[in-house]
């Protein structure tokens, strides 16, 4: 004999507010390194590069399922993406870079690389916002190999 257990049917579930966008970009204390524009197929060739096939970076439809509007670019791509600008920007080799993920990159999206260096001109702190609504995606800090 089975039994089955259903919970009853409840009320619509509160809906959250809609984040705030935000007005402004990082403080005066930041600079804009540089602005990427990432299209809808960066996502998969990343995949093909790295081996990884998670579907929330392939496809709009397969995204979807996982809970995202859209595909999301690999979070990895991001930090190393970031890396590659601050070696380009410094002339000098990144020794240690630390990454936060704070808000998924949908695609496409066009975002800003923003640095705000140390006074030892050997580290500092980057993050990553989009270039237009300035939410920021991810953010981490540096430091530079001797020169």
């Amino acid at each position: 004999m089975s039994q089955y257990q259903v919970m009853p049917k409840q009320g619509p579930k509160p809906t959250r507010p809609r984040e705030q966008k935000a007005a402004v970009p990082p403080g005066e204390d930041w600079q804009q390194l540089a602005q990427w524009y990432l299209n809808t197929t960066v996502g998969r060739a990343y995949a093909r590069l790295s081996g990884d096939f998670n579907p929330i970076h392939l496809h709009p439809l397969l995204s979807r399922w996982f809970g995202f509007e859209k595909p999301i670019i690999h979070g990895m791509y991001m930090a190393g993406r970031a890396q590659a600008e601050l070696e380009r920007t410094h002339q000098t080799a990144v020794q240690r870079i630390d990454v936060a993920f704070k808000r998924p990159v949908p695609l496409p999206a066009k975002i800003a690389l923003w640095q705000k260096p140390s006074n030892d001109d050997n580290s500092g702190h980057y993050q990553i916002c989009g270039a237009e609504d300035h939410l920021q995606r991810l953010e981490g800090s540096f430091t530079l190999q001797s020169k």
